[in-house]
């Protein structure tokens, strides 16, 4: 159910700007989260989420977020683009498009 909401927002999410890295790493994305944890943690209603996302050219782009499952939008989004992406993220995204991170 999640995962459907939070794809239904992607469609509707306009493209921002994109943050070149050359490795995008679990703590990347655990730090981005910790400078916005009082957001989920204060509303039941948010979550912590990343969604994978393949362009036609085959690159992956990373969408990390915190979403709000009550209205279906984002409150803080940003799109990553990443050449490389370590295991760990891989293996969040392995069976899922999207990964909730808690």
């Amino acid at each position: 159910m999640i995962e459907m909401l939070v794809i239904a927002a992607l469609i509707g999410l306009a493209a921002g700007a994109a943050v070149a890295i050359a490795t995008l790493t679990l703590g990347f994305l655990v730090d981005w989260f910790r400078d916005r944890a009082a957001q989920v943690k204060n509303d039941p209603d948010k979550v912590a989420v990343t969604v994978a996302e393949a362009i036609d050219s085959g690159e992956v782009s990373f969408i990390q977020g915190i979403f709000d499952t009550e209205d279906g939008k984002f409150s803080d989004v940003r799109r990553i683009k990443a050449e490389n992406a370590d295991g760990d993220v891989h293996r969040a995204h392995a069976r899922h498009k999207v990964a909730i991170w808690e």
